[in-house]
């Protein structure tokens, strides 16, 4: 959508170049320009909040351990790995907080900022080309191309958190039996073989948790995406 916006308003001199061309990450930074310091804190708020929630099944694996253990200081032990816990838990989300403001505070940025790129080269469009081109249309079109660079901008902690969330276990842990099932389905690929039967079945097998929820609740969900729409 955006790419086609952008080559739709293209100046007809070839010295200007279609920025959409540089993809989405460098028209995301071309466009914080003013909130980049903002841009690259958010970043890192929302990375370190990530490593930090990391710790939390290692506290719990401790807290296990320390019962198992046994001992007369039992209890205390475990009770103390637990605090660890809500510890990460809390300092997640004191770091998690302040990065999602940053990042939408960004994203309000790139937003003003290609809304008056594109409405720029709408004002500066000669009147023939605005008599083949009906103006509601092009507004339709600069709505939803900044609605879409808007979204993918403050909406980065969710490709953060993908990307910790396996590159996290995946550096921490050396032993193939502790891999969590998205480091074992993906053992079972390399460029020599793929185990496709294993890796079906454990596909299969990730993904029946979410098919049981959306069975059990899948009426309140209907409604819910249905509410407003029809007066």
């Amino acid at each position: 959508m955006i790419p086609a916006l952008f080559r739709r308003f293209r100046s007809p001199q070839p010295d200007v170049r279609n920025p959409v061309d540089d993809g989405l990450y460098r028209n995301v930074w071309r466009h914080a320009a003013g909130a980049r310091l903002a841009l690259a804190g958010s970043m890192l708020l929302l990375v370190a909040s990530q490593v930090v929630k990391l710790c939390v099944p290692w506290c719990a694996a401790k807290a296990v351990d320390a019962l198992q253990a046994g001992g007369p200081g039992m209890f205390l032990h475990a009770l103390l790995w637990v605090l660890g816990v809500l510890g990460a838990y809390v300092g997640s989300w004191l770091l998690h907080g302040p990065g999602r403001v940053l990042e939408r505070t960004v994203g309000m940025r790139v937003r003003k900022s290609l809304a008056e790129t594109l409405y720029g080269r709408l004002a500066a469009a000669p009147l023939s080309w605005h008599e083949n081109h009906h103006s509601s249309e092009m507004q339709q079109r600069a709505g939803q191309a900044t609605g879409a660079l808007y979204d993918f901008a403050q909406n980065q902690f969710v490709y953060l958190h993908s990307v910790v969330n396996f590159i996290g276990p995946l550096v921490v842990m050396r032993s193939p039996d502790m891999y969590t099932l998205p480091l074992a389905l993906r053992s079972l690929q390399s460029p020599v073989d793929t185990e496709w039967g294993a890796l079906m079945a454990g596909s299969a097998i990730a993904t029946l948790p979410l098919i049981v929820l959306f069975v059990l609740c899948s009426r309140q969900l209907i409604s819910g995406l249905t509410v407003g729409a029809v007066k």
